[in-house]
């Protein structure tokens, strides 16, 4: 490149040499180690010490403490040590010696900050009332975008789908037999998708289309895509925008997921909705199956789109290897609609349920709690009865493009003041008498993804004030 560049040399496209050398890394990757070297080239600049590519070992010392003292991200210094190495890979530095300069001390600083990372803790699988919420939302909720999100995250639910994996879908499509119903899909991108062969290999998902609701949620999930002007996209689930009430163009993060999935469920008086997020999804059947004996181990691999190498070309070479995961999948929905599974309920209690059952051979066990599927009735006759690691901050090179913020509205102390959580945009209500449901100006319910917050302090660039929000307060009589 510095020789294209260099030589003024025109036959060959700078960017088509950087995007071919970059080709085999994930945006994701490419957005933390950017994000850090942007860090760590602001504080250079700022310093006065020159370029950030030609730097001692007493400069990155240095700029560890700083990291340290100013109360960086605990992983802020690993990550600037692995942006480094990746530019080191990538692009060979000329001028500095990456042995020389990653002394003991400095990679001990960073191990030191990343001790103080918070605990891991794990998003938790739904309960059978969530994911019984979720479905009856889908089949009845007046809101055909309402429905289609629910479907989404049902579908992610029974195919045990990461988010980012179910965003990649590139096409989905209905079979139903009498009373069977299966939704399935195609993806050709996911995160097990490592070599160049099974990135150009389509993975299949399929999901049963019900739980313990006494209609197919699969069904009005496809109906509300087609409404909704879904059917002819190639993205499963668009982000949905509130103001214009209008599908955008680009795929629902896994953020924006999670606060549909703690609002709708907070509506329905479920029990601490925060727990709950968009990593539930894929757990959930998975700890499910863990809880009986009618899955191997290898098969609780498989239904998550996992291969052990003992069983890799047998799943190769069987065309058809998720319809007896699923057979088994519609007997373990029929072990929780008989509560003979109790998944929501303490170790203690589900041990004393198996203890009181005693051992017996697995076709048994099953036999004893499975009800064949009635698939010679009608459909309409059956009563069947279910981040922040990459956000590194990117400040001070682009200080100078920072626009002002809105200005708090007139009258704006005699109103209550929320952010949501996950847009940053700042809405105002009017204070609810008491017993009185509180409503936002422009006539939208409050919602758990509002948090409470004083105008004055919101963050510069995230304190946006919505639109309607402005209007209402600069204007006297205003009903919205």
């Amino acid at each position: 490149m510095l020789n294209c560049v260099g030589s003024l040399d025109t036959s060959t496209d700078v960017l088509q040499v950087l995007s071919d050398a970059l080709s085999s890394k994930a945006t994701g990757t490419l957005l933390k180690r950017s994000s850090s070297l942007w860090r760590w080239a602001n504080w250079v600049a700022t310093t006065g010490r020159g370029t950030c590519f030609d730097q001692t070992e007493d400069t990155l010392y240095r700029y560890m403490n700083h990291l340290r003292d100013s109360g960086a991200a605990p992983t802020a210094a690993s990550h600037f040590v692995e942006a480094l190495r990746f530019s080191d890979q990538m692009f060979r530095l000329k001028k500095m010696n990456l042995q020389s300069v990653l002394t003991s001390r400095v990679t001990g600083a960073a191990h030191t900050m990343f001790l103080q990372k918070r605990k891991l803790q794990q998003a938790p699988a739904f309960t059978v009332e969530a994911v019984g919420i979720l479905e009856d939302l889908c089949n009845e909720d007046p809101r055909a975008h309402v429905r289609v999100i629910c479907g989404a995250i049902l579908f992610c639910i029974f195919a045990c789908i990461r988010w980012f994996d179910a965003m990649c879908i590139e096409s989905v499509w209905l079979d139903n037999y009498i009373t069977m119903c299966l939704l399935e899909a195609d993806t050709s991108r996911h995160k097990t998708s490592m070599t160049k062969e099974s990135k150009t290999r389509l993975l299949p998902f399929t999901s049963l289309g019900r739980f313990i609701g006494s209609a197919d949620w699969a069904q009005s999930f496809m109906r509300a895509r087609s409404s909704t002007g879904l059917d002819e996209g190639k993205i499963l689930l668009p982000s949905w925008n509130e103001v214009a009430q209008a599908w955008s163009s680009c795929p629902m993060s896994s953020g924006e997921a999670t606060c549909w999935i703690r609002e709708l469920l907070a509506a329905s008086q479920i029990q601490q909705p925060w727990r709950f997020s968009s990593h539930s999804c894929k757990c959930t059947l998975l700890t499910w199956a863990g809880m009986c004996t009618l899955f191997t181990r290898e098969e609780r691999t498989l239904l998550g789109h996992h291969v052990e190498p003992q069983t890799r070309s047998s799943t190769i070479y069987n065309r058809d290897s998720q319809i007896l995961l699923q057979y088994k999948v519609l007997k373990l929905i029929n072990l929780i609609r008989t509560g003979n599974l109790k998944p929501d309920v303490s170790r203690a209690e589900r041990l004393s349920m198996m203890v009181q059952k005693g051992t017996k051979p697995l076709d048994e066990e099953v036999a004893e709690f499975w009800q064949d599927p009635d698939i010679e009735a009608s459909d309409e006759d059956s009563q069947d009865v279910d981040l922040d690691e990459i956000g590194e901050p990117q400040s001070g090179l682009d200080n100078a493009l920072e626009s002002a913020r809105d200005p708090v509205p007139l009258d704006g102390s005699d109103l209550t003041w929320y952010m949501h959580a996950f847009t940053g945009v700042v809405h105002a209500a009017h204070n609810a008498s008491v017993g009185e449901e509180q409503r936002l100006l422009c006539g939208r319910a409050t919602t758990v993804n509002l948090n409470l917050t004083d105008p004055d302090s919101a963050e510069t660039k995230t304190g946006l004030f919505d639109v309607h929000t402005v209007q209402c307060c600069n204007q006297k009589g205003c009903t919205l």
